[in-house]
């Protein structure tokens, strides 16, 4: 089963976007700022196929996320797709893959889910 980590602050988002991957049969672990993200990230058995950062939240922001991801060699190739609110330079998106605006529709998130993870 392809897993996806799932780092967003907004309880309501992260909720939505875990039952719809969820529905649409990919395992989802979830995280609440970057920090968690990353511990979760260590504590995972396997690495994940893909990690949807949320850019702006408390603790550790979507752009500090990916500059720790970055400086760990076992985890600076996993693709990563940002979701923002704002809009992002190409040199805040730290790398990486895409970058998604909210809100983001089923079909563009399954479509980038999709592009990195394949079918379920």
């Amino acid at each position: 089963m392809k897993t996806i980590l799932l780092i967003e602050d907004d309880a309501d988002i992260r909720e939505t976007y875990a039952a719809i991957l969820t529905s649409e049969g990919y395992a989802v672990e979830e995280a609440s700022n970057g920090r968690l993200g990353l511990e979760k990230l260590r504590s995972m058995r396997e690495r994940p196929d893909l990690v949807l950062v949320d850019m702006m939240m408390p603790e550790m922001t979507g752009a500090e996320f990916l500059d720790e991801l970055h400086e760990s060699q076992a985890f600076a190739a996993m693709p990563v797709v940002m979701v923002t609110g704002s809009k992002v330079t190409a040199r805040e998106s730290r790398g990486a893959r895409h970058v998604l605006k909210k809100p983001v529709s089923y079909e563009t998130l399954m479509r980038i889910v999709a592009e990195f993870c394949g079918a379920p």
